[in-house]
């Protein structure tokens, strides 16, 4: 959508893309391109299949909320989406955002029973 990837977050993309894998663990250093890699590939899911959910979650809903939903997801959107025909909302209180194709990315921490039970009997397309 609006990224120049290097030659491992093309390889990344690649693996992000097959079929075949279910679960992917990256590694690498700090500002190497993993989440920035991952925030495009969630939103581009979100955008290509209508009515999709998709979790991002961290131990800490704080850890979460500073560092994926004001950070990296804020960024992306602020840089790369403006103008863009393709419409969202934030909903800050609930840390969400909903596409007008009916697709929702969700932020959490798993830090309180009460919020993992909430997301229990969702059906998440991704998880990350």
């Amino acid at each position: 959508m609006g990224l120049t990837y290097s030659k491992k977050q093309e390889a990344g993309w690649d693996l992000l893309e097959d079929p075949s894998k279910t679960s992917i663990m990256f590694d690498g250093g700090g500002r190497s391109g993993k989440t920035v890699l991952l925030v495009e590939w969630l939103i581009s899911l979100a955008l290509c299949y209508p009515g999709s959910w998709h979790a991002v979650l961290r131990k800490h809903r704080a850890h979460c909320k500073n560092a994926l939903w004001n950070g990296s997801f804020d960024k992306y959107l602020t840089e790369h989406m403006k103008g863009s025909t393709r419409k969202y909302k934030l909903n800050k209180d609930e840390m969400s955002i909903i596409f007008d194709n009916g697709s929702r990315i969700i932020f959490d921490g798993c830090d309180d029973e009460a919020r993992v039970r909430n997301l229990y009997g969702n059906e998440y397309m991704t998880i990350w």
